[in-house]
């Protein structure tokens, strides 16, 4: 669209507003009254310009005291022309119950030839102006609440706006508190991507940093499909992705660089780690409290067009209920904010408000950016740390049902077998709706300790690895060294000589004329008893990190972990697992596999390794 359009489109949003007699008499007196301070401000304000912007030791306080200086007569006159009518009563547009007042949109548009738009927290479609010219902007609902990594991970408010216009070339923003986000869509087809779905299908905030294609952004949401897509068996499928990026209290892009923002299709949004967590916490809507934060302050955009001019717009932020149209019960983000302030008894009456943004233009001109640009995108090449996890206990007791109570187990020397021994085990068989049992012959046991991987396989053909973590590597060593305290070499060896490698082999008989599936998980680990004779299991790595079969049973081709054994058939099952050498040093080491029974089967096999 052109210019003119442009224009006429922010016009033509405002003529279906009228105004009551009483209010134009009371905005007239107001002009009237103002009028003469104004210009006295206005006459003071070049004596602090400068051609790079404005002198201050507190850049984020400029922007309010910027436009508080040029308010003048002109732009209040437009008050009469918006109105905002609440309960029958009409208030001031853009006030919504606060004292300031502040220019509609579409006159903002007009003078300065740009706009600030906001848009669905997904970023899919644009929201309506509210009826008095203000910006209205929609907030995500979380499902969790605030959490102590709050100062670190923060919070993606979903508060998002667009600049547009025509010729944009360069925009320029600063917020006054909190900082802003960089949001864009990327769309693909999924089945000319799947390393790019295999990436996004294991991506959450532990691995933030990681990903070969999302490792540069601070959060990554696939957005919703259409209920009548299959995404597991149509290529064609088009995957949508959010993705949002930290740059810091100021911004400053150009066209060349990010050609979204003269296409409009590039978003910004408000993100904060502003607050205690604690207090946050504490508050009844915790998140309420959070935006309550925004109240008062500025979000500063300037933008330099095509030919050269600059344009500024200096907006003020305020905190609002807002009515909204509920979608999905279960979604809480499937909730459309309407830019009309919610009855102040909406809440006490059980309605869903949504607490909010608004902003009202206090300036628009034709000023370059008036605040330093010394820390603009001082956050855009780094990404918000990686959430991590607590270090796992070593062991922890193995219980069993007692009376309809759960105990620890305490078994007798008489349960625990010798390894070269076998014994039956009474096994439920996965997915099986009516529990039938199945008799299993497990044993004899042996193991083998090595500082490498016995089978001879590499970390990254580790079962487990390209199963269970879809080849993401990387994230499994992050995760294994935050809770286990190792990471695996490429050649397999452990980054700490304090541990090793243990691989248990069973052989397991199926003695039923069924076939009986398998999951490598039911199949038993390493354990110990402690000093009172409760039994322990070992937990000193993920799961089993790898699985071979070999005998009379068969893999899944999709997915190796799982196993059916043949019907009469005799199988060599081996697993492998990490253990602290002080713990496989312990004589009185044990391999148990659940039962269906009460006890499970004990085997000793701390004189094997």
């Amino acid at each position: 669209m052109n210019e003119q359009e442009f224009r006429e489109r922010y016009t033509a949003a405002q003529k279906s507003v009228e105004v009551g007699p009483d209010l134009r008499e009371r905005t007239v007196a107001y002009v009237e009254a103002e009028s003469s301070a104004s210009a006295r401000v206005n006459a003071q304000v070049n004596t602090s310009k400068t051609p790079g912007g404005l002198h201050s030791s507190a850049p984020r306080s400029q922007a309010g005291s910027l436009a508080a200086k040029r308010w003048a007569l002109p732009a209040a006159a437009c008050l009469v022309a918006a109105t905002l009518v609440i309960g029958g009563a009409p208030a001031v547009m853009g006030a919504f119950n606060h004292s300031s007042t502040g220019i509609p949109m579409s006159q903002a548009a007009e003078t300065a030839g740009f706009s600030v738009r906001a848009y669905a927290s997904n970023g899919s479609s644009m929201l309506a102006l509210g009826n008095d010219g203000t910006v209205v902007f929609n907030r995500v609902e979380p499902l969790y609440g605030i959490g102590d990594d709050y100062t670190t991970e923060g919070f993606f408010t979903g508060c998002l706006f667009r600049v547009e216009g025509e010729g944009i070339e360069r925009v320029q923003m600063n917020i006054s508190s909190g900082e802003l986000y960089r949001y864009t869509i990327e769309s693909f087809r999924m089945g000319d991507s799947p390393e790019r779905v295999k990436e996004l299908s294991t991506y959450k905030s532990l691995n933030r940093g990681l990903g070969t294609y999302y490792g540069a952004y601070d959060d990554v949401v696939v957005l919703p499909f259409p209920v009548d897509v299959d995404i597991k068996h149509d290529p064609d499928a088009i995957m949508n992705v959010g993705l949002s990026k930290v740059y810091g209290s100021t911004v400053d892009v150009s066209a060349e660089n990010d050609p979204g923002i003269a296409t409009g299709e590039t978003s910004f949004g408000i993100w904060t780690n502003e607050g205690d967590p604690n207090e946050l916490a504490a508050q009844q809507e915790p998140f309420d409290a959070l935006i309550d934060q925004f109240e008062g302050q500025t979000l500063t955009v300037s933008v330099t067009f095509e030919d050269g001019h600059t344009a500024t717009q200096v907006i003020e932020l305020h905190v609002a209920d807002f009515r909204c149209d509920e979608g999905d019960p279960d979604d809480p983000n499937d909730t459309t904010i309407i830019p009309e302030m919610a009855d102040s008894h909406a809440r006490a009456n059980g309605e869903h408000v949504i607490h909010s943004l608004y902003g009202t233009v206090l300036e628009a001109n034709h000023d370059p950016f008036p605040l330093p640009l010394d820390n603009a995108n001082d956050r855009a090449d780094t990404v918000i740390p990686a959430a991590t996890l607590d270090r796992a206990e070593e062991t922890w007791p193995v219980q069993t049902s007692l009376n309809g109570e759960l105990v620890d187990l305490k078994p007798a020397e008489s349960d625990i077998l010798d390894a070269s021994t076998s014994a039956t085990l009474l096994y439920t068989m996965l997915g099986e709706q009516d529990a039938t049992t199945h008799n299993l012959s497990i044993g004899p046991i042996s193991v083998v300790r090595s500082a490498l991987s016995p089978n001879g396989k590499t970390p990254d053909e580790f079962t487990e690895v390209v199963y269970g973590w879809l080849d993401d590597l990387p994230y499994f060593n992050k995760c294994t060294s935050e809770r286990y305290g190792y990471t695996f070499n490429d050649d397999g060896s452990l980054s700490d000589k304090e541990y090793c490698y243990l691989e248990a082999t069973l052989t397991v008989t199926n003695t039923t004329n069924e076939p009986v599936d398998l999951h490598e998980s039911d199949l038993g680990r390493f354990g110990m008893l402690d000093d009172t004779g409760r039994m322990l299991a070992i937990d000193t790595s993920y799961f089993t990190l790898d699985v071979s079969v070999q005998g009379d049973a068969t893999v899944d081709e999709q997915d190796p972990r799982y196993i059916t054994l043949l019907p009469g058939g005799t199988a060599q099952i081996s697993l492998l697992n990490v253990l602290p050498n002080r713990l496989a040093d312990n004589d009185g080491l044990l391999f148990f596999i659940q039962s269906s029974e009460k006890t499970p089967l004990i085997f000793s096999v701390g004189d094997q390794v």
